[in-house]
């Protein structure tokens, strides 16, 4: 039986050895920063790329360390707000980029892996493999959506979005999140109902909502449908338990006009269902 060489084993260990002590383990992370230039509100042409630089040093080192170290490297300087978050950069030329500089909701943001992190850039700890970039925006709505304002000649009509595909676009409480592209609506008040369209190109939107004419306050109308019945009875019960059970127009369910929504208000309207020539206190 052969024997194996053990000379030529250790010079193949001591081969292997050598690599894995002068080579790093880790994949590549790549950072990337996307500029603009500068200029006044509305007048954005075209975002452009700075840097797209690949880095074996980076891994468990903050993204805030790394993306600056990658500008610097560069000819860049990085400014930080008092917040620990990106807030400006000086070009190589001089320029400086910054929070608001082109427009209210313009700044800096970063990305890793294509996704938004929850922790701040200072607080990210690079991982193997990780894909940063840096990107600056004129307006804020391009990540997270545009914001729609509407203006209506009544406070009491209820409103559907509906995108391209025709599916309804989520009502947060505290507005829409829109993205580019085409919307329809439907608007329905006391006094008829409205449709419409309109498109997100890459900043807010404003609609009026016309209805015309002069219609009488339902009161205890909670769903505004033009009428009350058990089911409003039973929504202002609900709103009376609840405070935070939302409302369309809490004044005209305050029935009894004490500036508060009780069982009394719900007692009230229910008693105008049964019997509707009863008086409410608030049409007294």
């Amino acid at each position: 039986m052969k024997k194996f060489n053990k000379t030529l084993l250790g010079a193949v260990s001591g081969a292997v050895f050598a690599f894995l002590t002068t080579t790093s383990v880790f994949a590549a992370v790549s950072v990337k920063v996307t500029g603009d230039s500068v200029h006044e509100p509305g007048a954005h042409t075209a975002y452009t790329e700075w840097l797209d630089v690949q880095t074996d040093e980076a891994v468990g080192k903050t993204a805030e360390s790394v993306v600056k170290q990658a500008l610097s490297d560069a000819g860049y300087e990085c400014h930080n707000s008092e917040w620990g978050y990106i807030d400006a950069v000086t070009t190589p030329g001089g320029e400086v980029l910054g929070e608001f500089t082109n427009g209210a909701k313009s700044g800096w943001m970063y990305f890793v892996n294509g996704l938004s992190p929850d922790v701040g850039i200072g607080d990210y700890i690079v991982a193997d493999g990780d894909a940063i970039e840096l990107h600056y925006y004129d307006n804020y709505g391009e990540v997270y959506g545009f914001s729609l304002t509407v203006n209506s000649d009544t406070e009491n009509y209820t409103m559907k979005i509906y995108d391209k595909d025709g599916n309804e676009v989520i009502d947060y409480g505290w507005g829409y999140s829109l993205f580019p592209g085409e919307y329809t609506y439907t608007a329905e008040s006391a006094s008829g109902s409205l449709t419409g369209s309109f498109e997100v190109v890459n900043d807010d939107v404003e609609i009026e909502l016309v209805f015309g004419g002069t219609v009488d306050v339902i009161w205890g109308d909670f769903d505004l449908n033009g009428r009350i019945d058990a089911s409003d009875v039973s929504a202002v019960l609900q709103k009376a338990l609840l405070s935070t059970f939302p409302a369309p127009n809490e004044d005209i369910i305050d029935v009894d006009k004490d500036g508060r929504i009780t069982a009394n208000d719900a007692s009230l309207i229910f008693a105008k269902v049964l019997d509707g020539s009863f008086v409410l206190p608030c049409e007294g």
